[in-house]
């Protein structure tokens, strides 16, 4: 039997292979190790506003969609009429209608459909209707 002397801590004689067997399975513990330690602290740093949101939360906000393309021409109350912009208090188009001039534009309005998505384009309408419930 070829057996030599690796250290240990009993001082007893081990044989080589038997060492490698249990280096390796050592060295497979500390790399996962390392590994879950190293998802864990990635999660305990993640930032809370990326987690995944609910249906509530992923509702589009037709107020900040208007605050950010609209208020330009129409203001923040709606009433501004910058470049012919209509004052949305007073309109009375339907929401088809709405739809249809802010997709597709009306005069010097921008048509929005290559701007904002189908989503934001019906939320800002629907914020639209609120600038006439202020009588």
């Amino acid at each position: 039997m070829n057996t030599k002397r690796v250290p240990n801590f009993f001082n007893t004689p081990v044989s080589p292979k038997f060492f490698l067997k249990k280096v390796l399975i050592f060295s497979k513990n500390v790399v996962l190790g390392a590994f879950l330690f190293g998802m864990l602290l990635i999660h305990a740093c993640s930032d809370p506003e990326s987690e995944p949101k609910t249906a509530a939360q992923t509702a589009i906000d037709g107020a900040q969609v208007f605050k950010q393309n609209c208020v330009i021409c129409h203001g923040a109350d709606g009433k501004l009429g910058l470049n012919g912009a209509k004052d949305l208090g007073q309109s009375t188009k339907t929401t088809a209608e709405r739809l249809e001039i802010v997709i597709n534009g009306k005069n010097l309005m921008t048509p929005f459909k290559n701007v904002l998505s189908a989503e934001e384009i019906e939320a800002v309408v629907e914020y639209s209707f609120t600038f006439g419930q202020n009588k």
